[in-house]
């Protein structure tokens, strides 16, 4: 069981998951230059994927959440997923950008007996509406928030999983290939330093 060390207050971390962590979905994103190198070595771009609405382009990938996850004695663990991504090349203005992220979730163990179960179906989240505005906003940094994600401190754990899909959902009216996903991860906080047993 994680065990608080010291009496150090809890604290918020991230559990990541890039969007280049798994084979990009059906209809999947393509890569983009992001910046141009200079002609002293024209190989070394940087590329990022490029979402398409129009295609419902998507990634699936998996996070692990660290055995310092805060487990209260009763009642909920709350998780806060969020977007990274940016603008590949200047948007026309009022154009909207929406991400979508569908997830299941279950905790881990060793005995058949203690292992979660992840839902058949998954629970989905969209994201609050961003809408371009008269500024430069080519390869800005943006975080954009899912909302919380509340699971009954019962079904967590160290090491627990989300397996998730995100996608720019077809609602968008950005252009093609003017976005770029680079990191999907959930907040979540932090007490102990770990566990005293290997898995549980």
């Amino acid at each position: 069981m994680p065990v608080h060390q010291g009496g150090n207050p809890v604290a918020w971390t991230d559990g990541l998951g890039s969007t280049f962590a798994a084979q990009p979905g059906a209809s999947a994103p393509s890569l983009q230059i992001l910046s141009v190198a200079s002609p002293a070595d024209v190989t070394m771009d940087v590329k990022v994927l490029g979402f398409n609405e129009n295609t419902d382009d998507r990634q699936h990938a998996a996070i692990q959440i660290p055995h310092n996850l805060y487990l209260p004695a009763s009642g909920n663990v709350v998780f806060k997923p969020h977007m990274h991504w940016t603008f590949i090349s200047e948007p026309a203005d009022g154009e909207t950008v929406i991400w979508k992220l569908s997830y299941i979730y279950a905790k881990g163990a060793t005995t058949l007996a203690n292992a979660g179960t992840f839902a058949s179906a998954p629970s989905i989240l969209t994201a609050a509406t961003y809408t371009t505005v008269a500024a430069a906003e080519v390869r800005k940094h943006l975080i954009t928030a899912f909302g919380d994600v509340t699971i009954a401190v019962g079904d967590c754990g160290p090491s627990m999983l989300f397996i998730y899909t995100v996608k720019l959902d077809g609602t968008s009216t950005i252009a093609a290939s003017k976005v770029a996903g680079l990191y999907v991860d959930f907040h979540y906080q932090v007490g102990p330093l770990g566990t005293i047993t290997e898995y549980v």
